[in-house]
């Protein structure tokens, strides 16, 4: 190619160029590049000025499906009081159902779509934002389009990826399902991961057991279980993309005595959820307690064929009931995650748990707590024995300062787990996608 070529075809590339920097974001169709799936992606009014003081029932989300049209997905816009608290089902918001600054919309990265020409923008809207989602990790890229409609607004998205029922205490979930026990309303006694994520798609679980012991100065000897915490539901947000369900709980800790009532919001979505245990303090106990610890773990309630691992275990062990040497020997130090994962394909769906607290608030000591011996009491619960009960042991609370100390285990239910994948579950937290409103 003679040199005025060559010039011809670089000025022809930085027109093009150029009019894709300045043109509207949709002009210019591009491909999504985005891998991530788990992520459920959150936008604060305050960045969606353009909907103001807009009808929350007038917003629309979309994304560009296959052949770059414009398609609804699933959004809800939670909304947030002037103390900064949800309003929950039944209840109103003063600013009566329009978007200010608290209110939250909130979506999933896997509905996110490719770049969408203007001219395939529904038609009949007053307002537009385009939502460019980027993956810190990779440089990853996908987009989603909020509109405000002044008549009628089109129909939403039937896609209703979590719902929650009897009272809040039965969630179904795309991927699991999750029950709370009658005899111990503070836990699940019913977790199980649903054929949708190559699981058995019937509950393998026993319950979540919270235990607490400690012995005073005085040789009093106090232990607690579940069944003597008092847990209610005291408000719900229920839409098509997370169930909030917040639930005041108490512990009877010496007599009748409750501590303290503390406020549990916990966050279920299509694959995952957050569930939070608040150990709540209502005195320093390091004046009149010697020995005390808290332990979190859930158990099986028969031998799933599942193998257990984490992060200090990355080889894992069989999880069948019967302590191996090797399950003995397990490096049972503080740990950030850990996964049951189902070996009996075509079940393998995994559980992949991550655990979250303020180290320098909450100075105890976290260790694994790991029992596969199904002759192993530990009552109360549903099932004898212990098949793979495991979970957390936190050491000296009575180190804890008074007030509340909050231990939030995110649990992700993944479709098969593989060395390696827990850095991409990881990132969820700890390297969020971002979002550029345009």
């Amino acid at each position: 190619m003679h040199l005025n070529g060559i010039r011809y075809v670089f000025i022809l590339t930085v027109i093009s160029v150029a009019f894709c920097f300045f043109a509207k974001p949709s002009s210019c169709a591009q491909k999504s590049t985005l891998t991530r799936v788990l992520d459920p992606i959150t936008v604060t009014g305050d960045r969606l000025s353009a909907f103001k003081g807009r009808a929350i029932e007038s917003l629309r989300l979309y994304a560009a499906a296959k052949g770059g049209k414009l398609t609804p997905i699933p959004f809800q816009v939670d909304e947030r009081d002037g103390d900064g608290n949800y309003v929950f089902k039944g209840r109103k918001d003063k600013d009566n159902g329009k978007l200010d600054d608290n209110d939250e919309l909130v979506f999933m990265a896997r509905d996110a779509g490719a770049m969408a020409d203007t001219k395939t923008w529904p038609a009949g809207y007053e307002k537009s934002a385009v939502l460019e989602i980027t993956d810190p990790v990779d440089g990853g890229r996908a987009w989603v389009y909020l509109f405000s409609f002044k008549g009628k607004a089109p129909a939403r998205a039937e896609r209703d990826y979590v719902s929650c029922t009897q009272g809040c205490n039965y969630i179904d979930a795309y991927y699991y399902t999750a029950a709370f026990s009658p005899k111990a309303p503070l836990v699940f006694d019913n977790l199980t991961i649903k054929k949708t994520c190559n699981g058995p798609g019937k509950d393998a679980m026993d319950r979540l057991k919270v235990r607490f012991h400690g012995e005073t100065k005085f040789k009093i000897v106090i232990d607690r279980n579940e069944e003597d915490f008092t847990s209610r539901v005291v408000g719900i947000v229920d839409g098509p993309v997370r169930v909030i369900r917040s639930t005041e709980n108490r512990m009877v800790l010496v007599g009748r005595l409750p501590t303290p009532s503390s406020v549990s919001e916990q966050v279920y979505y299509a694959d995952s959820f957050a569930f939070p245990i608040i150990v709540n303090v209502p005195v320093s106990l390091d004046t009149f307690m010697l020995d005390t610890w808290l332990r979190v773990t859930s158990e099986s309630a028969y031998p799933p064929k599942t193998r257990f691992y984490n992060n200090n275990n990355k080889k894992g062990v069989l999880i069948d009931g019967k302590m191996t040497p090797g399950e003995k020997n397990l490096d049972n130090g503080s740990y950030n995650w850990q996964v049951v994962a189902f070996d009996d394909p075509p079940n393998t769906g995994a559980w992949l748990n991550r655990l979250d607290f303020d180290r320098k608030k909450t100075p105890a000591r976290i260790e694994l707590y790991y029992v596969d011996d199904i002759n192993a009491p530990d009552s109360p619960d549903n099932y004898p024995g212990q098949i793979g009960n495991l979970g957390y042991y936190l050491k000296d609370v009575h180190k804890l300062n008074a007030g509340q100390h909050v231990l939030s285990t995110i649990m992700y239910s993944i479709p098969k787990y593989k060395a390696g994948d827990e850095v991409k579950v990881m990132n969820v937290v700890d390297k969020p996608l971002k979002v550029k409103v345009k």
